[in-house]
């Protein structure tokens, strides 16, 4: 288990996928982090609570609908240099 953001990032590149899946992939990672930023905002600013379910499904539709891609897009490469 990666001790560290950066370890985690690089074990996610170095998985096996398919090249067409990979842009996919690499999305995951940023939408999980991006839906746990937006729910510490929402806890700290608004004092809004989501449930875990929420949470995850907010989550899955950030990665399916990519309702914020541009902005997950410039948090991944942020994490990335």
């Amino acid at each position: 288990m990666p001790g560290k953001v950066i370890e985690a990032l690089q074990s996610w590149e170095e998985a096996e996928v398919q090249a067409r899946s990979r842009s996919r992939w690499r999305i995951i990672p940023a939408s999980i982090w991006w839906t746990i930023w937006k729910e510490r905002n929402a806890r700290c600013f608004e004092s809004i609570e989501n449930s875990i379910e929420q949470i995850k499904l907010n989550c899955i539709l950030i990665l399916c609908f990519g309702e914020i891609r541009s902005g997950l897009m410039i948090l991944y490469l942020l994490l990335m240099c």
